[in-house]
């Protein structure tokens, strides 16, 4: 990512969805990171496997799952 460009995404959700994250992030093992980064990576490559884009999503999106699980590091397992 060039520097400038946004490395980070607030989102809010209803609870609901909230705790549907949680829940199907523990079941699989995964922090809430990874799996709405999984999630993402699937619909994203999905959608532009013809794409001569995809090695950069995926690089990018490499990128982003690194610094959001380093941020979620900073934050109790307790919040969680």
């Amino acid at each position: 990512m060039s520097a400038g460009k946004r490395s980070q995404i607030n989102l809010t959700c209803p609870p609901e969805l909230l705790d549907g994250l949680k829940r199907e992030a523990r079941k699989r093992g995964l922090t809430i990171t990874a799996f709405v980064h999984e999630a993402i990576r699937h619909e994203m490559l999905a959608s532009s496997m013809e794409s001569a884009e995809a090695p950069v999503i995926h690089q990018e999106l490499d990128l982003l799952a690194k610094r959001l699980e380093a941020l979620e590091g900073l934050f109790s397992k307790d919040v969680l």
